[in-house]
């Protein structure tokens, strides 16, 4: 089988979105999956998000399983060695997020993951990076914490 790295993706999406869908009981005391019916609960939009990356992963899957391989250019820089890494960093880097959420609040975190991520994976324009960053973070703060009132991991040291 031909490595392909949308089909890598494709996997971890499905996995972490799995996970986080087995973590909701756990981590949202005195909520199940019963909580998707009602848009107040606070495991809905956890429930909603966890379901549409699997959705959406599943739906990549299926999509290059519809293409042809195509045999890679010698240019590829995300050749057969440094896709997988890449991958790998970037499957950590979401890790350490989900672990960095309560220690350093959704702001911070968030502003961190979202540049290491785009570092990780090759985007090199600093500008438009540091200003998707950190107007993201802020941008879905406000909107959720001020317009829907719905918490936000707040953490500890920030």
């Amino acid at each position: 089988m031909i490595w392909r790295p949308d089909r890598a993706v494709a996997i971890v999406g499905a996995t972490l979105g799995l996970g986080a869908l087995a973590a909701v009981p756990e981590q949202i005391r005195g909520q199940g999956y019963g909580a998707i019916a009602d848009v107040q609960s606070p495991a809905f939009f956890p429930i909603l998000i966890a379901l549409l990356m699997v959705a959406m992963s599943l739906l990549l899957m299926a999509a290059r399983r519809r293409e042809p391989s195509k045999p890679r250019d010698a240019g590829d820089e995300t050749g057969p060695v440094e896709a997988p890494r890449r991958l790998a960093a970037a499957a950590l880097c979401l890790i350490a997020y989900y672990g960095a959420l309560e220690l350093i609040g959704m702001v911070v975190a968030s502003i961190l993951v979202i540049a290491v991520l785009a570092l990780t994976l090759g985007y090199r324009r600093y500008g438009i990076l540091a200003a998707v960053a950190l107007a993201l973070p802020v941008g879905i703060f406000l909107a959720f914490e001020k317009g829907l009132f719905v918490l936000l991991p707040a953490g500890k040291l920030f």
